[in-house]
């Protein structure tokens, strides 16, 4: 699997323990999640920004 492929470059070029690689890779999951989150407030923003407001009668 790709994740053993990673664990495997990693560990041939810098040799960590295994614990360390999988915080490693958990923060990067981390990261990546948060920075999808960031860009689908940022498109709901937008959606609401650009939306026509409806005038009260």
């Amino acid at each position: 699997s790709k994740d053993k492929e990673n664990f495997m470059l990693v560990e041939k070029d810098y040799p960590l323990r295994k614990g360390l690689v999988i915080v490693m890779i958990c923060y990067k999951l981390q990261v990546e999640n948060y920075s999808q989150m960031a860009s689908d407030l940022i498109l709901k923003i937008h959606k609401i920004a650009n939306h026509p407001r409806q005038e009260d009668d």
